[in-house]
């Protein structure tokens, strides 16, 4: 059975609102999931993790098994240059949105 932790920027409507807190501009949210995508591979991969960013941070946390990360795809939603370069740093999936793009130029504006 293969698994996957697909995650992604977040948006501007009910994903920047849901936790009460100030709406994000895309540059804060492509930084706050390259930190995100960087933490969870890192308790994936090892026993203990102690890390700090600006947006998240663990002190001690373990993971049990450790190499979990072995058997956990992580498919980061990536449609720019910067998204699709943390995509690759995760050596994991990019979901196709297909519809979404009105051309490839919109892939990279």
């Amino acid at each position: 059975m293969v698994r996957h932790v697909a995650v992604g920027a977040g948006g501007t409507g009910w994903d920047a609102t849901v936790r009460g807190q100030d709406r994000l501009s895309p540059g804060q949210r492509v930084a706050r999931l390259d930190e995100f995508v960087t933490l969870t591979d890192l308790l994936l991969r090892q026993a203990e993790t102690t890390w700090e960013g600006d947006w998240f941070r663990a002190e001690q946390a373990m993971m049990i098994p450790a190499g979990s990360r072995e058997r956990i795809t992580l498919a980061v939603a990536a449609s720019g240059p910067r998204t699709i370069a943390i995509a690759a740093r995760a050596d994991g999936d990019v979901p196709n949105h297909g519809s979404f793009l009105r051309s490839r130029h919109d892939m990279w504006s």
